[in-house]
């Protein structure tokens, strides 16, 4: 039975780093995420993370269940950019690429947006 750790993105920061920190936070914040006993090369969190940062998770927290925090400043930030680029005209195709995301994404961000007020 696996044990269940709540960590702080600070916390996760000083074990895998910030970069990797945030990586974690914007793909699995506010979920569980279990890690394994042991760090493979070829395992999904050492392709978002790196084996270094995935080597220490495992060091520190390996066989538990770790709830990640949000980096919900992440997302927003993130949203601030689609509007920006939406109303600078930029087609839905190409911010998805740019940012990262998918199109569908793009486009409901786009369906909340307010027009912004100022340069992200």
């Amino acid at each position: 039975m696996s044990r269940y750790a709540h960590l702080t993105l600070a916390t996760l920061a000083e074990i895998v780093g910030t970069p990797a920190a945030l990586k974690l936070a914007a793909c699995w914040g506010g979920l569980t995420l279990y890690v394994p006993d042991q760090a493979s090369p070829d395992h999904a969190i050492t392709r978002m993370v790196g084996l270094d940062a995935f080597v220490e998770l495992v060091r520190v927290y390996g066989g538990q269940s770790l709830w990640i925090p949000s980096a919900s400043f992440v997302s927003d930030a993130r949203q601030a950019r689609v509007c920006y680029l939406l109303e600078l005209g930029v087609a839905v195709s190409r911010i998805a690429w740019l940012l990262g995301l998918t199109p569908e994404r793009v486009r409901q961000i786009a369906g909340q947006r307010q027009p912004s007020t100022t340069t992200p």
